[in-house]
């Protein structure tokens, strides 16, 4: 199976979901994985064996008083999915970089690299067409100014099922700072992200 193959979505409705600020304290950052970015994978299912490079995109409006935000984010990943078996699961090793524009205000896009993401997973085949996958990396400091700068521990769980047609997929990414404080002082709680997606092979 190819990436553009695995990728491939000819009819989908997608939903995502976000939910900030875990943490008591006022804050005014959010996540570093935008909500939505993974909607139109399957994450929960383990890739077959071999080497995948997958680019997707990712578009997202705040409205967050003083300030609103548009930011597109372009998501080239490298995903190795290894012969490797842990407790019946594949392991997977990812390594995603970001690239980032963002417009605040309405004011000319800014530009650049986001977080690197480096990660290990493990996907497994739970049987009926039913897939679970737990996913353990970290987003490394970043020196852009437009996204987040410091380093997260980033946890994802997601769940897929793939039969009759059908692709329904529930991830949920989980991120903890490191350093909750930004240069600026901006404090950063711990986020958690909900992405949902439904997708339907119609007529193929």
């Amino acid at each position: 199976m190819t990436s553009a193959g695995f990728m491939q979505a000819t009819k989908v409705t997608a939903v995502a979901a976000s939910i900030f600020g875990l943490a008591a304290a006022p804050a005014t950052a959010g996540s570093s994985a935008q909500p939505g970015q993974t909607v139109g994978q399957a994450p929960g299912a383990p890739l077959p064996v071999g080497l995948y490079f997958i680019d997707t995109s990712s578009f997202g409006s705040r409205d967050i008083a003083p300030r609103g935000t548009d930011s597109n984010v372009n998501l080239p990943s490298f995903i190795w999915a290894t012969p490797a078996d842990i407790v019946g699961g594949r392991l997977q090793f990812v390594v995603l970089q970001p690239i980032t524009a963002s417009s605040t205000r309405g004011a000319a896009y800014q530009s650049g690299f986001g977080q690197t993401l480096l990660a290990a997973q493990v996907a497994w085949k739970l049987g009926h067409d039913l897939n679970f996958s737990y996913l353990l990396g970290a987003y490394l400091p970043s020196d852009t100014k437009i996204v987040i700068q410091n380093p997260v521990l980033h946890q994802r769980f997601a769940i897929t099922y793939n039969g009759d047609g059908w692709n329904l997929t529930g991830n949920v990414l989980y991120g903890t700072f490191f350093d909750t404080r930004s240069a600026t002082g901006t404090y950063y709680p711990d986020f958690l992200n909900l992405d949902l997606r439904v997708f339907s092979d119609w007529g193929s």
